[in-house]
């Protein structure tokens, strides 16, 4: 049996650590980068360093983090999206990982949900930052993304689309609900991981 090809979908407005992402995907899959309200010197010298990738660019006209999601979700070339973070990294035989288990369900009655490895960094606060974290979104399994497979014929059972562009920020919460009263399951990944950098405090820079 032939599988289903995996999309890897990442939004990214500014953040140079995209090439890294991208670096770190190491099974066959598509790749679909929205530049979210990004720049034009940032967006060709992301191409430019990443010009030996097979990559589908799309960008947006103005940063809407929502909007990018259901932009990159509705111009996937497969059914089957993995949604990751700009700034972070898949750790090694993640993404087949996903494969694996996108063969075992039925992916138009789960969504799929991988875990996150938050870098705790030198200094006392980033180690905090990581720990509340890691309890934000690990402990609890959630619909959030990243990382999080979705096939995208789930889409009219969820309301006919996956992130509202009115949203500004909680699109994850709206998201998960709207997952759960589809009575639509939440399978864990337990070798889907990635690796988040540590971050620092006051800003939202990661390293």
């Amino acid at each position: 049996m032939i599988r289903s090809k995996i999309t890897v979908l990442i939004p990214v407005k500014d953040d140079p650590k995209t090439i890294k992402c991208v670096a770190s995907i190491d099974a066959e899959a598509h790749i679909v980068i929205v530049f979210n309200g990004a720049k034009q010197d940032f967006v060709h010298s992301i191409k430019d360093s990443l010009k030996s990738r097979d990559i589908d660019y799309h960008e947006l006209p103005h940063p809407n983090l929502s909007w990018a999601l259901e932009y990159g979700i509705r111009h996937a070339p497969s059914n089957l999206v993995l949604m990751m973070d700009s700034d972070c990294e898949f750790v090694p035989g993640a993404i087949e990982s996903f494969y694996d288990i996108a063969e075992k369900y039925d992916t138009k009655s789960n969504v799929f949900k991988g875990d996150v490895i938050f870098q705790k960094g030198n200094s006392y606060m980033s180690k905090v930052i990581a720990k509340s974290r890691f309890h934000h979104t690990a402990e609890v399994l959630t619909a959030y993304k990243p990382p999080l497979l979705v096939d995208k014929r789930i889409r009219n059972m969820i309301g006919g689309y996956f992130f509202d562009d009115r949203l500004v920020w909680r699109e994850d919460s709206d998201f998960d609900n709207r997952i759960r009263q589809a009575g639509i399951g939440i399978i864990p990944v337990e070798a889907g991981k990635i690796k988040h950098g540590s971050c620092l405090l006051y800003t939202s820079r990661c390293v």
